[in-house]
This record gives structure tokens, sequence and C-alpha cells, in this order.
């Protein structure tokens, strides 16, 4: 990806393109509201992510040198997730289910153990119906009060190299399973009433190509999955699923792409990506970043009317790239319908402090517009049928990115670590131990006739 950083004229575009709306960054305190009675433990959280944009885009066959891993991956300090307020005040009145007995006494049935009663690790969560259809990701959901409803009742598997356990869930849409054994493992939820999740956490193939003892993954777009640390993300996410089935990594990424270079019918969709679209279970893609670079690459900074002629333009050349990156996903799904598609979400990189030197006395400007542009691209591409978002700008919300940014850019061996699991947790991985990942969480569906 590009390393330009256009950042002190930028402001002036920051502050106008901002005018007329509210800007509200994302925080972890924002986007996970859990339910009392499934607060598992805590979900552990891994390294943070980094910048893309190459300097030269790479050779069509995508080949290139890596940048050297700096000698593997660092220690990592976890963290613990602030649950947020109790999810339980979100329904309206509790869920109760009442029986007579022979005396036509009203004898009220005990609750589903919470996890505290379970022996430790436990693993568990809640499923609500997205009524007013607010949740985006794994991390941006929330159960709203009076509106969204518990799923009871419903099927949920927790899957892993050993054995399957099965539960339903409970009248208030909480699940948990107790005494979970360390190591890896897939949360599987089954909703067969055809509806949505909104939440974009519950892949459908995943889990059954887990179960079949294969599963094919498939990686695409722009340097973020190829360039950097090794080993790179795909390679970490292959060894995670690796502990539950044989996994074929494909990694057809491109340093430097943008989406124009992935569209159906291009040399590299037809040449690179569509022949192993046949065998994959999972597709995953990280496009758009270089789009967003580049636009602003070809602006003179130094000519106030092209920097305002730049800002106006902005939105609707967002929206394009966005129409790009659906007709992608669409072509894929019409190629290979049962794969599931991830959705690899950026960080937001203007918390780095490449971008602060940069930005110098603005960056609070340049936070906030990117805050705002990535907050768009979630909510816009969660609404795309069927996709999995693995949701790193949520992720990396709060964290100190230098951490995780190899030189600025791409990503360095704590991120590429760190990247894989957040890809590995919206696809309903687990990990119970020293390091543990997913051990709550939420899963949202819209309405029943939602489309």
């Amino acid at each position: 990806m590009r390393r330009a950083l256009v950042i002190p004229a930028l402001a002036g575009i920051l502050w106008c393109w901002g005018c007329g709306s509210d800007t509200t960054g994302t925080s972890r305190e924002d986007v996970v509201h859990l339910d009392a009675a499934t607060d598992m433990g805590e979900m552990s959280e891994m390294p943070r992510p980094p910048d893309l944009l190459e300097e030269d885009q790479e050779e069509e066959d995508g080949s290139g040198d890596l940048a050297d891993d700096p000698g593997g991956d660092p220690a990592v300090d976890l963290v613990e997730i602030d649950q947020g307020p109790d999810a339980a005040d979100g329904w309206a009145d509790p869920v109760e289910e009442v029986l007579e007995d022979p005396a036509d006494e009203e004898i009220t049935l005990p609750a589903c153990p919470s996890a505290e009663d379970l022996l430790e690790p436990a693993v568990g969560g809640t499923l609500y119906r997205d009524q007013d259809e607010s949740s985006d990701s794994l991390y941006a959901q929330t159960i709203t009060a009076g509106v969204d409803e518990p799923l009871a009742e419903v099927t949920v598997t927790l899957v892993s190299a050993e054995e399957e356990r099965s539960t339903e869930s409970c009248p208030d849409g909480a699940f948990s399973f107790g005494e979970v054994a360390e190591g890896i493992h897939l949360l599987d939820v089954r909703l067969e009433d055809g509806s949505v999740c909104t939440s974009t956490n519950s892949p459908i193939r995943f889990p059954e190509a887990v179960r079949e003892g294969q599963v094919t993954i498939v990686t695409f777009g722009d340097s973020i999955p190829c360039f950097g640390a090794t080993p790179t993300f795909p390679e970490h996410l292959a060894t995670l699923v690796g502990t539950l089935a044989e996994v074929d990594n494909v990694n057809v990424a491109v340093a430097g792409t943008m989406t124009v270079d992935w569209m159906p019918g291009s040399n590299r969709f037809e040449n690179r990506l569509e022949p192993e679209l046949d065998q994959a279970d999972v597709v995953v893609m990280s496009l758009g970043g270089n789009d967003l670079q580049i636009y602003f690459d070809g602006v003179d900074l130094s000519d106030p009317q092209a920097v305002l002629q730049a800002v106006a333009g902005f939105p609707a050349y967002q929206r394009q790239i966005e129409a790009n990156l659906v007709t992608i996903i669409e072509e894929i799904q019409a190629l290979a319908p049962a794969a599931d598609v991830v959705y690899v979400m950026y960080p937001n990189f203007a918390h780095s402090s490449v971008w602060a030197e940069y930005a110098g006395e603005y960056i609070d400007l340049v936070i906030s517009y990117v805050d705002r542009a990535l907050n768009d691209l979630r909510a816009n591409m969660s609404a795309v049928e069927d996709i999995v978002l693995a949701d790193l700008y949520a992720a990396t919300a709060g964290l100190n990115l230098d951490t995780y940014l190899l030189d600025g850019i791409h990503l360095s061996a704590a991120g590429t670590l760190f990247w894989a699991r957040e890809v590995f947790l919206a696809l309903g991985g687990v990990m119970v131990g020293d390091e543990s990942l997913g051990l709550s969480r939420l899963f949202g569906y819209g309405p029943i006739d939602s489309p």
C-alpha cells in the first residue's frame, strides 16, 4: 500500500467533511453489552493491528519479498474486556415458564444456570431477536430495551477435536457450557427460521466443514494478508483451525491492489481468485484501504480549492468503493454459494504514532474523520446478506497500535497473530487456556421476515 500520509492540509478536509453530523468513536464499552446471565468469564484480547498500503503494487502473481520476521511473536498482554451494562436490562420482562400441578398451584421453573454456577472454565452467551436490526458486528451490537427479545430453545453446539456438546438456549436467551477443556473450540448456532444474523458472527459452512474434517480457506485482497511479519495472519488462522480439522490454506492476495483490481471480469478475479472458489469453505477478503489512500494521494494540498473539491467528492467516492466490494462479494457468493465470506475491517490507523507525527495538532480531526469513514463502512458491509464481519475497527479501539505495526504500515508479528484470532473469533472460534478468547458473546438475529 502507498506510504504517503497527507495530513496537515488534510485537516481542513476533515473539518469541512465532518460539518453538520455527529462523529462518535467506537470503544469496547460502547459495543459489547453482555447479559449478567451470560457473563461467562472475560473475553480476553489479543494484540492489535495496523495500517496498510504498499509503496508499489506487486506483480500479477502476488510474489514479492516479505519483511523479515522481527523474531517471533512478542509476549502479548491480555486485556480484560469491559462487559458493559447488564444486557438483562434490555428485556422488557423476565421470562418465566409456568406449569400447573394437580393442586392447581403455579410453579415457576428455575432459571437456567449462569456461568457462575458452572465449573470453570465456562463458555456461553446470549441469543436475541434483533428486532430493530441495530447490530452490525460481534462488537457493534446491543440489546435494545423494550424492543429486542430473547431467543429460547435454539440449539447451540460447542465443537472441539475430541467431542461435541450441545445445549438449548434458556427462556432468557442465555446458553452456557461448564468445565470446558483447555484448547481450541468452535461455537455453532443453528437457527432454523431463516432469519439473518445481524451481528454477522454466525457462519454456516465453516462449522459443517470442521465436522467433515477438511476446511479450505481462500484469502485475497491487499497487503494485509501477504506483506509484513511472518507467519502472515492467514497462516496463523490456518494453524488455529488446524486443531479442529485439516486445512487447505490458499492465499492469493496481492499487495497494493484496489477494489477495481478484483472486480468480476478482471484478470486477478478470473485468474487468481475464481479458480480457487470451487473448493472454498471460507473466503477471507481484506480490500478497500488502498482505494481510500489513493484518493488523497492525487490531491494538491497546497491548493485550497482542490482540497475543498476533494472533500466534497469523498462521500460519493466511498460509496463507490463499497459498491465495488458488494459486487465482488455477490459474485463470490454466486460462484461459491455454500462458502462463508469474511470481510476484514481495518483499524483506525490514525491512532498510530506515525499518523500522529504527520497530523500534528490536527490528529483529533483526522481520528474523527477516519472513525466516520469506518463506521459507515461497517454499517454498510454488515448489511450484505450472509456476510461474516471481522471487526478489527472495534477490536483495536483504545489499544496502542504501534505494538502491532511492523513499519507504521504493515502488521508486526503481534499484529498478524491478533488479526488471525479476531477472524477466528468472528467465525465462532473459542480459545480456553492461559490466552483465552471468545468465552462470552452475543448473537443477534433479525426479524423472521427480514430479508
